[in-house]
């Protein structure tokens, strides 16, 4: 069975790289397979509950019998007593060792408030550490913990200014990459004692000398052998990196000649995000996999601070940075220089990063302002304020300004119009809409993109039948892949659909096969993927046999449109 899987599904196991146990929430720990900007869950467990039992089955796992529970979404929930969590772990990890072989990297990622990680062969692990307790108790936490621990990946200490420092035959020093925010780069963590390979340090303050011993030692040949890569940040306005030029003794190369780039495979990244919608400070930030890291956060210029701000080329305009509390820099710009200065940001990360990752730009109706550049995608979330001409023709203006857009959200909407037929608003690869109904202000029958969310306080039926039956015909919707339509209002006889457009459908004995797609677009700390369809009825198009599955669960209808056809969707049926 297991090789059938696997020849059947070749393509997506060629992308599986690793599988990550995430065990940083102390209500339920969750295991998933990254995939390009989403995850894929596997499982998610809980502490077992005795009020519960009754609801649990029981499944053999690598010969451990384990509780599970059922869930509304397409992974089961592991259940267990925590005096066996050591053997469920066990047992769940040898089986996707068997089944997933050696050759994909397993991640065992916990923090300090659920620092637990099991003694388990290839698993490596990421330890996010955060200060808590007084300083002697914190260092015994951790190197405590730290010493039982299996191969260590990465390690990260935020805002630790403890007096004390570790123990430098510490097993720490043993990880092979380290971000640490500390006061210096000495305590509590000394970089003199790291062994691994990449080293990124964020300080106050720090003395030259340190940072000249570090570097003589490698010199020397006396220390670093795995070292990599290291970057130090020290935000502090007065402390002279340079000078440590002059005490190590480095070499120049000749200045007509341009100098090799060093550069290291770094982390997959997914998307870079240009969140706007805060507007006292909007930010930049990395996103891979369920990490985002912040660049840069911006503020518009304080004239009270002129004078401690410091300038930097960006793509060949001069841009102001100040010091701040966080680990990223932050840019003030004036407002009337605001497209310049985000375009040159841009620029600079468009050529760093390249054109292979997505880059999205987050901002709402009340603060619209998107720069005219190329592969950027637009994620719009409009707020309605004001009469509904004035929000109508706002509206409108916006959407034909926009680049590409990736995702349109508006909520509360309840203007009597409807948006011009032609809008680009169609044109939205996704949207999520809540208004009064399927077709004012925002007509579901003009949807040109992937993906619809829709929530209205009412429908007729006939509106949802159109949609359906052209989608059905073949005459609309062509690139529809995902529909899901709430209706709060309890008379709306959404059962009654089904039997207007013709559907087909599965045996009951038979269990139907699961639709569900990575989202378009999702929040972070949200569902990446759409909710699961599992249903017995289905409807086929007409002009390519192409199969869509329809769900009815209460008060929400779900279509999800496969790539088979209805005898290869029949085929998948069990």
């Amino acid at each position: 069975m297991k090789n059938i899987i696997k020849s059947s599904q070749a393509a997506r196991f060629k992308s599986i790289s690793r599988i990550v146990y995430n065990m940083q929430n102390t209500n339920y720990r969750t295991i998933y397979i990254p995939l390009g900007s989403s995850e894929e869950v596997i499982m998610k467990s809980w502490d077992i509950s005795e009020m519960s039992n009754n609801d649990y089955f029981q499944l053999k796992v690598s010969g451990e019998i384990i509780n599970f529970r059922s869930s509304r979404h397409h992974f089961p929930i592991a259940n267990f007593h925590q005096s066996d969590r050591e053997s469920v772990f066990e047992s769940i990890h040898n089986y996707f060792l068997d089944f997933f072989g050696y050759t994909v990297k397993y991640q065992w990622i916990a923090n300090n408030y659920m620092l637990y990680f099991p003694q388990l062969p290839s698993l490596s692990l990421i330890l996010k550490f955060w200060k808590a307790g007084g300083d002697k108790r914190y260092i015994k936490k951790l190197e405590h913990s730290i010493s039982s621990s299996p191969i260590m990946e990465h390690i990260e200490l935020t805002f630790w200014e403890s007096t004390a420092t570790l123990n430098a035959e510490s097993k720490f020093y043993q990880a092979e990459s380290i971000r640490i925010f500390q006061d210096n780069p000495t305590v509590p963590v000394n970089l003199g004692c790291f062994q691994g390979k990449r080293a990124f340090f964020t300080c106050n303050q720090g003395r030259i000398s340190d940072l000249s011993e570090f570097v003589n030692r490698w010199k020397s040949g006396e220390a670093f052998q795995n070292l990599e890569h290291l970057e130090i940040v020290i935000n502090h306005p007065d402390y002279p990196l340079n000078g440590v030029l002059d005490a190590i003794g480095v070499k120049y190369i000749d200045a007509t000649k341009i100098p090799p780039t060093h550069t290291l495979p770094k982390v997959n990244i997914d998307r870079i995000v240009f969140d706007m919608k805060n507007t006292e400070h909007p930010m930049i930030s990395i996103v891979f996999g369920s990490s985002v890291y912040f660049i840069i956060i911006s503020s518009t210029i304080s004239e009270k601070l002129k004078n401690d701000y410091f300038q930097l080329n960006v793509s060949g305009k001069l841009i102001n940075f100040e010091y701040v509390s966080w680990h990223c820099p932050a840019l003030a710009f004036d407002p009337c220089d605001r497209e310049s200065v985000f375009t040159s940001i841009y620029n600079y990360l468009l050529d760093f990063f390249g054109d292979t990752i997505e880059y999205e730009w987050i901002t709402t109706d009340h603060r619209f302002f998107v720069p005219r550049v190329r592969n950027l995608s637009l994620i719009l979330e409009f707020w309605t304020t004001g009469t509904d001409e004035e929000i109508m023709e706002r509206f409108e203006n916006i959407i034909s300004l926009s680049p590409i857009m990736k995702h349109v959200k508006t909520s509360n909407w309840r203007p009597a119009g409807t948006i011009n037929p032609e809008s680009k608003y169609y044109q939205a690869e996704s949207i999520s809409i809540c208004q009064n109904n399927l077709t004012i202000p925002i007509n579901l029958g003009r949807f040109q993109g992937r993906q619809a969310f829709l929530r209205c306080r009412t429908c007729r039926i006939s509106d949802l039948s159109e949609f359906l039956k052209r989608w059905k015909s073949g005459e609309g919707f062509q690139r529809l892949e995902y529909a899901k339509i709430i209706i709060n209002h309890p008379d709306v006889p959404l059962n009654g659909i089904l039997n207007e457009i013709g559907v087909n459908y599965i045996d009951a004995t038979k269990t139907p096969p699961t639709h569900t797609l990575p989202k378009v677009y999702f929040e972070y700390d949200c569902q990446p993927n759409t909710d699961p369809i599992i249903s017995q009825t289905y409807v086929v198009r007409e002009t390519d046999n192409r199969v869509a599955s329809i769900s009815i669960q209460g008060k929400a209808l779900s279509f999800g449109v496969w790539n088979e056809t209805e005898e290869e969707f029949l085929a998948m049926v069990d």
